[in-house]
């Protein structure tokens, strides 16, 4: 993970553990208050950091060691993301769409500099049903050169 966020990352793990663990409506409320003090200072870092911030908290929440995108219109274009990966330090992604278009966008990370290094599997946002596990998926891992 890169270091710039690992610090934000800890400290909204932190919060939302301190929700979670509220026995009180007070106590939750204070985690609430907590957690509002420090959006409000990832905002502050501007919107392409709160972009890579939201990708990588993501990432961590559901153990997996890269960023997982399934679709490129939500994140402008194929080419700024990949300037975005660059400038932040992210070395690797995972690329699952199954959109008719992923294969333009993949096309797309390459003509960029991305190299596909293989297929991998990583953990979905949903949970397997009647399990706290997360749903598996698979898709390409590249490699940001």
């Amino acid at each position: 993970m890169n270091n710039i966020f690992a610090e934000d990352i800890k400290k909204e793990q932190e919060i939302k553990a301190n929700y979670n663990a509220a026995a009180t409506e007070e106590e939750r409320e204070t985690a609430r208050k907590a957690y509002q003090m420090w959006k409000a200072t990832v905002i502050e870092k501007g919107e392409e950091y709160g972009r890579i911030y939201r990708f990588l908290s993501e990432a961590a929440e559901r153990g997996n060691e890269y960023i997982a995108i399934s679709e490129c219109h939500d994140y402008r274009d194929e080419k700024t993301l990949i300037e975005l990966f660059r400038k932040y330090g992210i070395e690797k992604f995972i690329f699952a769409s199954g959109w008719s278009s992923a294969v333009d966008s993949a096309w797309i990370f390459t003509q960029n500099g991305c190299t596909i290094e293989g297929m991998t599997e990583y953990n979905t946002q949903g949970r397997a049903w009647g399990s706290d596990e997360f749903e598996k998926k698979h898709g390409y891992l590249f490699k940001v050169n």
